[in-house]
């Protein structure tokens, strides 16, 4: 004769069916919620982009004084203010060129959250020049959707855009530079291929004697990249 369960093995089989049901249940929902959990911090890309390199030195300013060096430096101080944060990646991180498309490429088969591209202006007579933070405008209207190109992956981004040029405004603002700040819209050929909020960041007016001096100065790069990088974490705090 089979021996009958006791009560306490029958209370036992029980309590795992039941757990195995709310398990059944509640799985989808569980999975749902993490994907829907916020991206880890760390697992954020963040590309600098130091205009020029090589042979394309860009504007140049007093005491030899050039673009392509300036650019260089302050992503190599905002990556390490950054560091801890998020990941970072240069487009260049030697004294080369790797061309518009490149750059664009590079960002965006890494999967990049957000671009920022470094220059220097420059501009007429021996006035310094303010940070200008330029993001993509709007399209134009067509009378009929068109089929996206290569140079239109920034349409999908332009808000995030928008709240990433302000938050570096912001930012920049609030350190009290001698500089003014100037947020713009403007067609930027770097920026159009961009699959991410993207926006272009210019630092006064290389060929006037005085910004070239403070644009030289170690100090000047500390202090631009503290506020940089601070305008970033400003936008992935409310993003991330």
């Amino acid at each position: 004769m089979r021996p009958q369960p006791t009560p306490r093995k029958t209370n036992i089989r029980k309590k795992y069916v039941f757990l195995l049901l709310i398990f059944l249940f509640t799985a989808p929902l569980l999975n749902s919620a993490l994907w829907a959990f916020p991206l880890n911090r760390k697992e954020v890309l963040v590309v600098l982009d130091p205009g020029h390199g090589g042979t394309s030195t860009g504007a140049r300013g007093l005491g030899g004084a050039l673009e392509k060096k300036i650019t260089l430096h302050l992503a190599q101080a905002i990556a390490r203010e950054l560091q801890s944060h998020c990941r970072v990646l240069l487009t260049r991180e030697g004294d080369f060129d790797p061309g518009s498309d490149r750059r664009a490429e590079l960002a965006n088969n890494r999967k990049a959250h957000l671009f920022i591209s470094l220059h220097t202006g420059a501009g007429f007579g021996q006035t310094p020049g303010p940070l200008r933070i330029l993001h993509m405008p709007e399209p134009p209207s067509s009378p009929s959707p068109q089929p996206e190109t290569w140079h239109q992956g920034y349409i999908s981004h332009l808000a995030q855009a928008s709240l990433l040029a302000q938050k570096l405004a912001q930012s920049l603002k609030e350190a009290s530079l001698p500089r003014k700040i100037h947020l713009q819209t403007a067609e930027i050929s770097i920026l159009a291929p961009l699959d991410m909020p993207a926006v272009f960041l210019e630092v006064g007016h290389i060929n006037a004697p005085q910004d070239a001096l403070w644009l030289s100065d170690p100090a000047t790069h500390r202090q631009l990249a503290q506020s940089i990088a601070l305008g970033i974490r400003a936008y992935l705090d409310t993003t991330f």
